[in-house]
């Protein structure tokens, strides 16, 4: 993470980070949705260890030090077995992750660069420390509305070699008025509208382990989902149909 001790780590960029950069095609961009997946691609001979999974981890949480005058300092691996609620041996089949979204957390957000907003830089999870120079802080006015998810290990086969590590992130992105591109008009949706809230608080009820399983498990969370939300999402389709080409 960059901190002022012998703590090393690496930041990975935001895949929209390009996309939403000054000049860009777009301006603002956010998440719908996320995952984490550890996968061990190697023999089985070489499978060892454990894993843990935090479904919720709020920034507040991550950060040790919150709450008092200290620099911003993450959980360490043991701290955060001890905070997670599932841990297991590593699996063969490997594991995942998927982060749950909010009705306030998934919103458009800049890329922090605005000069009139650069005093709290609202859009920035961090300001990026270096080891040994200068601590990484916490840009965020209210970490403990701030979710994430994490995946632990310890007690892997020496070296990294035969384990796979894969993110993905998918974002909505916001059209600038710029490049001839002209704003899409919005579009009446038909039928039953769902929060972000009643679909997740859906899924915990059909599928409770929906956000932390074994990346080859076919979650029954999605089977449900399809067949309660299957008709408004066609319906989606003929309208837009509908519009384009006058006819379904």
């Amino acid at each position: 993470m960059g901190t002022t001790v012998n703590t090393s780590g690496t930041f990975l960029a935001d895949p929209t980070a390009a996309s939403i950069s000054a000049g860009g095609a777009f301006t603002r961009a956010k998440c719908l949705s996320a995952c984490a997946q550890m996968a061990h691609i190697g023999t089985l001979q070489t499978t060892a260890g454990q894993i843990c999974t935090v479904r919720n981890l709020s920034l507040a949480a991550f950060n040790t030090n919150y709450g008092t005058v200290s620099p911003f300092q993450p959980m360490s691996v043991d701290q955060l077995f001890g905070y997670a609620h599932e841990r297991q041996r590593f699996n063969i089949d490997g594991h995942e992750v998927v982060w749950r979204p909010g009705d306030n957390s998934s919103v458009l957000r800049s890329n922090g660069a605005d000069p009139a907003i650069a005093t709290y830089e609202p859009d920035v999870l961090f300001i990026q420390g270096n080891p040994t120079v200068n601590t990484t802080t916490s840009a965020v006015m209210d970490p403990s509305s701030v979710m994430g998810i994490a995946i632990g290990f310890r007690g892997l086969s020496p070296g990294l070699s035969s384990t796979m590590f894969n993110f993905v992130k998918c974002s909505e992105l916001e059209l600038a008025p710029r490049n001839n591109l002209m704003e899409e008009m919005p579009r009446p949706v038909p039928g039953p509208r769902y929060s972000i809230s009643q679909v997740t608080d859906y899924l915990d009820s059909v599928d409770p382990s929906w956000q932390s399983h074994l990346m080859s498990k076919i979650g029954g969370a999605a089977t449900a989902a399809v067949k309660t939300f299957a008709p408004t999402i066609v319906d989606m389709f003929k309208t837009k149909l509908y519009i384009k080409d006058g006819s379904l």
